[in-house]
């Protein structure tokens, strides 16, 4: 069994905290990009409604 300093527990900690930050950025980013579909999608059925509404 290896004896761990508090500065290895420390380091330990670090790094998993770091892995967990990275992984929220990646769901971050893949949400973002989700919304921007979503906005491009809505702007296009917005101004389908327009196009519609003027025929009226």
């Amino acid at each position: 069994m290896t004896f761990k300093t508090c500065r290895d527990v420390a380091l330990q900690r670090l790094y998993c905290n770091v892995s967990t930050a990275t992984s929220l950025l990646q769901r971050l980013y893949c949400n973002v990009s989700t919304a921007t579909s979503l906005l491009q999608r809505l702007y296009c059925n917005v101004s389908t409604a327009t196009s519609l509404l003027q025929r009226l």
